[in-house]
C-alpha cells in the first residue's frame, strides 16, 4: 500500500480524470507508486464509495462502458482502501467501471489498494468526478458538504479543492435548500444550478419568506423548469413575485403596516410588460406604452372605472 498525499489530491483535483481509453499512463503512475499492488478483489468485497459525488448512472453510457471492457479489457483499474475492521473495501475512484463489471457478471475486478484518510478520499472521490460535464451542481454541492466537517474552514477546504472560495459557496448553497426541494433534486439534479440555488436563497433572506412557502414555491417553481414553463434563470424572480404577491387577492387581507411595500411584476409570454406596487397609503400599476393600444387603453380605463364603481 502507499500513502498517497494531499499534494498529489490537489493536482488530480485540477485536472480532468483521463478517460477510459486514455488511461494507460494513469495505470502505470499507479503501479509505480512505492509499496502499491495491482490486485484481483471479488466484486462482492467491494463497497460504493460514501463521497462518491454521483447520484444517478447513465444505463446506456454504463453499457457502452461494459461493452468497451468485454471488448477491450480493463484499462484503468479501480482505486480502493481497506475498510477497518472489514475484509471489504471502499471504491476511492472507479464506480462506473464497478457498476460495469456487474452488468458484465464479473466475479473479480483489477484494483490498486491504497492508504489514504477521509480528507483525502473525498478529495478523491472528487478528483474522480467534479471536471465530468455530465455531473450536476448539485452532485457535487452534496458531496462538498458531506466531507465539510473534515477541513479546519472553508478557507482551507476551498484551497484543498482548487477552487475560489466564492465557488465553494454558492455549491454549500444546496445544503441550506428545504428538504423538501432535495427530494425533488435526488430525481432530477440537473434542473438547477448553483447559481440559481444562491440566487433563491438571496431572495428567501431578503424578503423574509418563511421556510414552507419558500419550500412551496422551490418546488412548484422547479416543476415547470421541467416542465418547460419556467427558464431556470428566472427561478429566483419567479420565488420574489409570488412570495411578495401570490396573488393580489387583497379583499379580505389586512391593511399593510406603514414599512410594509409588496411589488410584483407582470409578464405575459415571458416578457415584463409592468410592475405592481402597493405600500399601506396606495395600489400603484405600471405599464409599458408599448403593451397597451388605444382600444387596451380604453378598455383599462373602463374596467377601472366599473371596478371602482362596484
Amino acid at each position: 500500500m502507499s500513502k498517497y498525499s494531499l499534494a498529489d489530491l490537489r493536482a488530480t483535483l485540477q485536472q480532468n480524470v483521463q478517460r477510459h481509453e486514455q488511461a494507460d499512463h494513469n495505470k502505470e503512475k499507479l503501479l509505480n507508486k512505492s509499496g502499491t499492488e495491482l490486485v484481483d478483489i471479488a466484486i462482492d468485497l467491494l463497497v460504493p464509495n460514501p463521497a462518491q459525488p454521483r447520484r444517478r448512472f447513465d444505463e446506456t453510457e454504463l453499457q457502452n462502458l461494459a461493452d468497451s471492457i468485454n471488448e477491450n479489457g480493463l484499462i484503468q483499474p479501480i482505486s480502493v482502501r481497506k475498510i477497518p475492521g472489514s475484509n471489504k473495501y471502499y471504491i476511492i475512484a472507479g464506480e462506473r467501471r464497478y457498476r460495469a463489471h456487474q452488468l458484465l457478471g464479473k466475479r473479480t475486478v483489477s484494483c490498486v489498494v491504497m492508504q489514504i484518510d477521509e480528507q483525502a478520499n473525498a478529495l478523491m472521490a472528487l478528483a474522480e468526478n467534479t471536471n465530468r460535464s455530465d455531473l450536476s451542481d448539485y452532485e457535487i454541492g452534496q458531496a462538498i458538504t458531506m466531507f465539510e466537517h473534515n477541513f479546519p474552514n472553508r478557507k482551507e477546504y476551498a484551497k484543498a479543492l482548487g477552487i475560489p472560495r466564492h465557488k465553494l459557496y454558492r455549491y454549500l448553497s444546496f445544503a441550506k435548500l428545504p428538504q423538501a426541494v432535495h427530494d425533488v433534486l435526488d430525481v432530477a439534479p440537473k434542473t438547477i444550478s448553483a447559481v440559481t440555488a444562491e440566487q433563491c436563497l438571496n431572495v428567501a433572506k431578503t424578503h423574509e419568506i418563511n421556510d414552507d412557502d419558500f419550500a412551496n414555491l422551490m418546488c412548484e417553481g422547479i416543476e415547470q423548469i421541467r416542465g418547460g414553463q419556467l427558464q431556470q434563470s428566472a427561478l429566483a424572480e419567479f420565488i420574489e413575485r409570488n412570495a411578495e404577491c401570490p396573488d393580489m387577492d387583497t379583499s379580505s387581507a389586512p391593511r399593510l403596516a406603514k414599512s410594509q411595500t409588496l411589488k410584483r411584476t407582470l409578464q405575459v409570454g415571458g416578457q415584463t410588460l409592468g410592475k405592481i406596487k402597493q405600500d399601506a397609503k396606495k395600489l400603484t400599476v405600471e405599464l409599458s406604452n408599448e403593451s397597451l393600444s388605444a382600444d387596451k387603453e380604453k378598455r383599462l380605463f373602463d374596467f377601472l372605472e366599473q371596478l371602482l364603481r362596484d
